[in-house]
């Protein structure tokens, strides 16, 4: 649970202030120990497309959660 709480204080700080978002436990392991869907929501947002914007963001979180996540994926 507190790292689920670290990585949405990390993407609360990169994203306007009051998006909703979701930082979860993906049912099938295989998907990761974490996702979340800023990536489609912020898309939306700024009308464009989401695996381009979730490309970017996941690049732009990777250094301040490097202490706590090994690596940031792009689900296809």
């Amino acid at each position: 649970m507190m790292l689920r709480f670290q990585i949405r204080k990390e993407i609360e700080k990169a994203v306007p202030q009051g998006m909703i978002f979701s930082v979860e436990r993906p049912e099938n392991q295989e998907h990761g120990d974490y996702s979340s869907n800023v990536a489609l929501v912020l898309a939306k947002k700024l009308g464009k497309n989401p695996k381009e914007v979730a490309e970017e963001f996941g690049a732009q979180l990777q250094k301040p959660l490097s202490k706590v996540v090994e690596k940031i994926d792009v689900a296809g």
